[in-house]
């Protein structure tokens, strides 16, 4: 029942949502956001070498996590650009409620980069809403609500994400040139 109430409400929300959609590489593009399932800290590592090589192309970078336990731990406190949430931070039906989430979907960045590889709401309700201008993430089985999607069923690690997304992102948009 809470599931069916936190879609039918993301739905009506997306009814007023208007996001400038472009399709953007790491030449063209000037910010990205990347949101990311923060529980696992091998995952916050690889988003840290993700963080730096992205920084190499972009001006602005801004991180969300989403840390499942009670505390967080000591290297995720003070980390410039990283933002995190925890249970306390979600309304009964895991809508995220925390302002520095709300700042985050409304900001409207390039590209917005889902590395959280998760169907949990939240991390729905956070891309779906999100005023980004062009949205990267794994291919869903369920809602999508990505205008890029990679797939990782045959290697569904964070590691090979950023990969990908790497990958593709240098690669789509670019003006092809031919040598006569």
């Amino acid at each position: 029942m809470k599931n069916e109430i936190a879609h039918w409400t993301l739905r009506k929300n997306l009814r007023h949502l208007r996001r400038t959609r472009k399709v953007h590489n790491l030449d063209t593009a000037g910010s990205a956001g990347i949101l990311f399932d923060a529980t696992n800290t091998k995952h916050f590592d690889s988003v840290q070498a993700f963080y730096k090589d992205l920084g190499k192309h972009l001006s602005e970078i801004r991180v969300l996590g989403y840390f499942r336990g009670k505390e967080l731990p000591d290297p995720y406190l003070f980390k410039k650009n990283f933002t995190f949430f925890q249970k306390k931070d979600l309304n009964w039906y895991r809508k995220p409620v925390k302002p520095e989430v709300e700042t985050f979907i409304k900001r409207p960045f390039d590209i917005l980069i889902d590395l959280s590889m998760s169907d949990d709401y939240l991390f729905q309700y956070i891309v779906a809403m999100s005023a980004a201008q062009l949205k990267v993430g794994h291919y869903p089985k369920g809602r999508n609500y990505y205008d890029l999607m990679i797939q990782v069923e045959k290697n569904p690690s964070i590691d090979y994400l950023i990969e990908q997304v790497m990958h593709y992102l240098g690669t789509i948009n670019k003006p092809h040139f031919t040598v006569f």
